[in-house]
């Protein structure tokens, strides 16, 4: 009977201390769970601010539109904008000199020979590069949606002006041949 008596105290023993063990995991579980889950919501809160901010600045953006161009998307006659708009992006690294330089060669040059076809150019993005000797990046977007892109001109050394690429001759008109006789010459 001893033999009894010490089987049965193994197994009670094995028995509790896998009651002991299993009771330890799954309460070390729960906790883990409920830290995973509390850092969870601290991430959903930081992005529900986040989204909260991006929808007010959305709406700021959108009131903006609405000031400048009457209602959101419309605007109200052909006259409410100068078109075509010129942005500079790293404006402030041009002297007035340079930027006095760019105007006179690339966009003066660009936005007449794309008027004079009604092309319809509605904004011309120049990205100043940081270096001298870098060139310039250009962005024309038009009417219809169709964007071009092109470099222009060493900065610091713009000694040439903007000039069509034609599969063969440019068609000029001829008061762009008057007013711009070193670009129908090249």
């Amino acid at each position: 009977m001893p033999e009894k008596k010490t089987l049965i105290a193994v197994l009670v023993s094995i028995l509790f201390t896998t009651i002991i063990i299993g009771g330890g995991v799954y309460f070390w579980g729960d906790m883990h769970i409920n830290e995973l889950e509390s850092s969870c919501k601290v991430t959903m809160n930081e992005l529900e601010e986040t989204v909260d901010t991006l929808v007010e600045d959305k709406e700021e953006a959108d009131e903006l539109c609405t000031i400048a161009l009457g209602e959101v998307g419309q605007v109200k006659s052909s006259t409410d904008l100068d078109l075509p708009v010129v942005t500079y992006a790293r404006a402030g690294v041009l002297s007035a000199e340079e930027k006095a330089l760019v105007v006179k060669k690339l966009v003066e040059p660009y936005i007449d020979y794309h008027n004079e076809d009604m092309v319809d150019l509605i904004a011309l993005d120049i990205t100043v590069p940081a270096a001298v000797g870098d060139a310039y990046q250009v962005i024309a977007i038009f009417h219809d949606g169709v964007r071009e892109g092109f470099t222009f001109a060493a900065r610091g050394d713009i000694s040439v002006y903007w000039a069509p690429t034609c599969m063969n001759d440019c068609p000029f008109t001829d008061a762009f041949r008057e007013k711009y006789p070193e670009i129908v010459g090249e």
